[in-house]
Parts: C-alpha cells; structure tokens; sequence
C-alpha cells in the first residue's frame, strides 16, 4: 500500500507566523536590553518564558549536536511534550528546519495541516508544552544546539506519534 505524501514548503521563521506553536527566541524579540558587566557587555533578557505544567519537573539543560541533512525531509512521525516547553538555540551557523502541525480533536497530530519553516543562524525556538512537532533538522552543516526542558524521573513528557501521511520537505523558499 502507497503512503499519501503531503509536500510542504518552509517560509522564514517569524514570531507572528509561529505564534500558535511557540516563540521565535532572537535579540530582537528580547524584552530589554541592559548593559552589564561594567559595561562589557549587553544582556538581553526574556527573549523566551520557560513552562513546566508538572511540579516534580526541573529545569534541564542539554546540548544536541545534528548531522548536517539534505532535502528531502521526510517526516513519519511527530513528537511532543505535554507538560513543558522546549527551547532549541542555535550555537552554530547552520540554517535548520522546524516542522510543526497542531492536534486534531483527539489529541493526535493532524499533519495533513503541517506547517515547515526555515530558521537562521542565531534565532532559536521555544515550543509551547504539548505542540507536535519533528526533531530538528540542520541543513548545510551540522552544528551544537543548546536545549532547555523541564524534566524529571516520575513524568511521562515525550510521546511519539506514527503519522498516516508521510510529510516531504523537498525545497526550501529563501529570504
């Protein structure tokens, strides 16, 4: 049996278009900026808000490093966290893709309605909790990703999901 491919097309990642999903975390969408450190340095502050719907959660704190990819990118399966956030920020230079769709009535990922953007060096992103998404994918070059999850031994907050279609990113829209 064939499998339905649903093609999607990435747009640039902006905090408006990804606002259902979570944050676009970049300086300029930092609250404030102060300078510190006797002046030797500028600090940008609430750049993205950290939640944890579960009080035996903690805050971690890890490092991903991708493999570079290349297109196309196909998705069999979603995954997501329902009882936190997860924020990726770019330690590299590498473009990556982020690769969302909400949830049908029943809690499962309707990727029929997947939506794809393309990120930039330099801008992060921060899912809210329970958002369906596809691990991220490096494109060009590899590189290190700082993320920022609360977690803990007791609490279920990873759950995978298979998708009935198979969700291709074969080209990418530039800037």
């Amino acid at each position: 049996m064939l499998k339905n491919i649903l093609e999607v097309s990435p747009r640039p990642l902006t905090a408006a278009a990804f606002s259902a999903y979570g944050e676009v975390v970049s300086t300029a969408n930092a609250q404030k900026v102060l300078s510190v450190n006797d002046g030797r340095a500028q600090r940008y502050t609430r750049m993205a808000t950290q939640r944890s719907l579960a009080s035996e959660l903690k805050q971690e704190f890890s490092l991903y490093r991708l493999s570079p990819s290349r297109l196309p990118v196909e998705a069999s399966y979603f995954e997501r966290h329902p009882l936190s956030t997860q924020l990726f920020y770019p330690l590299c230079s590498a473009r990556y893709l982020v690769l969302v769709c909400p949830a049908l009535a029943n809690g499962m990922p309707d990727a029929a309605r997947a939506q794809a953007w393309l990120a930039e060096p330099g801008v992060g992103i921060n899912y809210h909790a329970g958002v369906w998404h596809y691990p991220l994918v490096a494109l060009d070059e590899g590189g290190d990703f700082l993320m920022l999850m609360a977690e803990g031994a007791g609490a279920q907050d990873c759950e995978t999901a298979a998708i009935p279609i198979t969700v291709c990113v074969n080209s990418l829209i530039e800037n």
